[in-house]
């Protein structure tokens, strides 16, 4: 893409507001001819062509006919759910493991539910699982494994169904054509922007599934309580139990903390349940788990059944003992800690009462004075704030903004490791740990209050896209060439060269934390900068940044959450005008328009005068961005 703004182009002037929409609104064709190619026509396919598409100002190439990319534009599912790389260590878990496979060869049943409190290794199981199916490839395809993550996108009501179908279309032909031959007659629909029902009415919908191949498909649903309500989970789980009793081929596995009693009995008949707490107990494969982290020297038999007690069925608990033991200098006087101060008495009442304890005693040794308890807190508040698991870099980044030094949170980070674990460069945590921080009769003094938790996080995304977004930021030297026929380096080279983490981070998730802030989002200076920004270049930037990273689909939602917060400021009276809605209203027109272009990377020229730039920060005489 290339901007020029120069005396000699005139668009005409953008009537009303100035600024981004603007900028959309005035874009013109540099020196093309007005040509208006089946003007008004209608109803009109055009199938595996190059097509050039004068839209108002703006010449865009599209190229059409491939199915997966339509797929991807009307389900919009999210691309990469799987984020969960643990697996059961070897030697554990063998019994269920086995009775699973069972299961899904010879069991009329074809809908399996794997529940357990937290902590009993349900996700490590569903890794595990997807291992084994893959090596029964002549009797089992496995379509899709999908991690349901609190806060995260995964954990979104309207991607889990778009993104099973997307899945299944992949592996299954005749699905597929069904599927987009369902899209192509009714052009309006877009997959994740209905309601969970009829979802299932329409994508799940047994006629499409009348050519489905006879080999096994399985789909692995892990953690399912951390997804949507309550009632969308009862409803998902229903809806499966229904499709399964008719398509038999298909096979679903769904992990999860125990439902309430009654979704339990309603579901009585319909799914074969496998019980983590009462039908497999543990404790072998915990005992297995101590005697291979431990060093030699210190195997006291007495003290690892004592640990394996303590553990009470839960890996998470022995996870981070042994990781606490670890961490001592001296191993042996880190077991007798663990045995002495962690009592483990847990009860049906409280489940989590001994892992309770384990974690303030690794809060107590690291934290226990005030100033280090102060940064814990302050570090620890943003990690469970973001929206999906991020590098220590990009944590670092987003503290600094505010004020915190970077060698201090990797000071933090450093006496975390029992609790915050880094998998392939990004920082996780364990569900019941950010459960324990966010009860205070549970953590009591270690509690972190989160209410202004995403203000922060909104203030550092800001502040990370005004200074680090910029033109042509992957360097591109020439715009005719798509996103995938970039060479020497390539696109996913480039952006992981010059799109730092914290960058890509916050042009996916700025708009996430300003709709989760909008309560707390009421000060002159936040309102001025949220404004501001989306009234500016920077706007056009983030397209481009959002492009490269091939994140289009999120421009979709987070036009949404300006809208939402746009209108709930307006109600609130924190803000007067419409602007952010017009600016939301204006972008989302611009991308349904040219949507295609801008993922292919297809070559655009955009004339902007410079009356179009009246408003926008830091004016130039010229911009030219040749890849945008």
């Amino acid at each position: 893409m290339s901007f020029e703004n120069s005396d000699t182009n005139k668009p005409g002037t953008a009537e009303g507001r100035e600024g981004i929409a603007s900028v959309i609104s005035s874009l013109q064709v540099g020196q093309q001819p007005s040509v208006h190619a089946f003007q008004d026509a209608s109803g009109n396919s055009f199938h595996n062509t190059s097509i050039t598409t004068v839209g108002g100002n703006l010449t865009q190439h599209i190229n059409s006919g491939n199915p997966d990319a339509f797929l991807r534009e009307k389900l919009n599912p999210i691309l990469n759910p799987v984020r969960k790389l643990d697996t059961c260590m070897k030697g554990t878990r063998q019994q269920l493991l086995q009775d699973l496979c069972e299961w899904a060869l010879n069991s009329q049943n074809t809908l399996a539910w794997i529940y357990g409190v937290a902590g009993t290794g349900k996700s490590a199981v569903a890794v595990t699982l997807a291992e084994k199916f893959r090596g029964m490839q002549d009797q089992i395809t496995i379509a899709l494994t999908f991690h349901c993550v609190k806060g995260q996108e995964t954990s979104n009501p309207s991607l889990l169904v778009p993104t099973i179908c997307y899945q299944l279309a992949n592996v299954c032909p005749g699905y597929k054509e069904a599927l987009i031959d369902l899209f192509n007659k009714d052009q309006s629909l877009i997959g994740s922007g209905i309601p969970l029902h009829e979802q299932f009415n329409l994508l799940s919908n047994v006629s499409l599934f009348q050519e489905f191949r006879e080999k096994k498909i399985a789909i692995i649903i892990d953690g399912l309580d951390e997804w949507g309500k309550e009632s969308d989970q009862k409803a998902l789980v229903q809806g499966m139990a229904d499709l399964t009793c008719q398509v038999q081929q298909l096979l679903i596995i769904i992990t999860s903390r125990p439902f309430r009693t009654e979704t339990m009995i309603e579901l009585e008949g319909k799914v074969k349940k496998f019980d983590l707490s009462a039908s497999y107990d543990a404790s072998a494969d915990i005992k297995l788990l101590v005697e291979s982290s431990l060093q030699p020297t210190i195997h006291d038999i007495d003290k690892i059944n004592k640990i394996v007690e303590k553990a009470q069925g839960l890996f998470i608990w022995a996870v981070v003992a042994l990781e606490f033991i670890r961490k001592n200098v001296n191993e042996k006087e880190g077991v007798d800690k663990i045995i002495t101060a962690v009592k483990g008495d847990s009860s049906v009442d409280h489940p989590y009462r001994g892992l309770d304890e384990l974690y303030r005693l690794v809060l107590d040794k690291h934290f226990s004075e005030t100033s280090n308890e102060k940064h814990f807190k302050k570090v620890m508040e943003c990690i469970l704030a973001t929206m999906e698991p991020i590098p220590p870099s990009a944590l670092k980044k987003m503290l600094e903004t505010q004020n915190k030094n970077p060698s201090t949170t990797q000071a933090v980070l450093d006496n975390l490791k029992e609790v915050v674990f880094d998998r392939n460069g990004k920082l996780h945590y364990h569900l019941s740990f950010a459960e324990f921080l966010g009860n205070e009769k549970r953590s009591e003094k270690w509690v972190i209050k989160q209410e202004i938790s995403h203000l922060k996080l909104f203030r550092a995304c800001m502040n990370i896209l005004e200074k680090e977004l910029k033109f042509n930021i992957c360097h591109l030297e020439n715009s005719y060439v798509t996103n995938k026929g970039v060479t020497g380096p390539s696109i996913c080279e480039r952006v992981t060269k010059y799109v730092p983490a914290e960058l890509q981070y916050s042009s996916v998730y700025w708009t996430s934390h300003m709709i989760k802030a909008k309560e707390y989002l009421t000060l002159k200076n936040d309102l001025d900068c949220a404004l501001n920004f989306m009234n500016s270049k920077g706007m056009i930037y983030w397209i481009e940044c959002l492009s490269v990273m091939e994140k289009i689909s999120v421009i979709k939602f987070a036009v949404n959450d300006i809208k939402a917060w746009a209108n709930f400021s307006k109600i609130m009276g924190i803000l007067q005008e419409d602007i952010a809605s017009e600016i939301a209203e204006e972008i989302q027109t611009f991308i349904n328009s040219y949507s295609g272009a801008i993922v292919e990377r297809s070559h655009w020229k955009l004339r902007l005068d410079k009356k179009t730039y009246k408003t926008i920060k830091e004016q130039e005489d010229c911009i030219e961005w040749e890849h945008g």
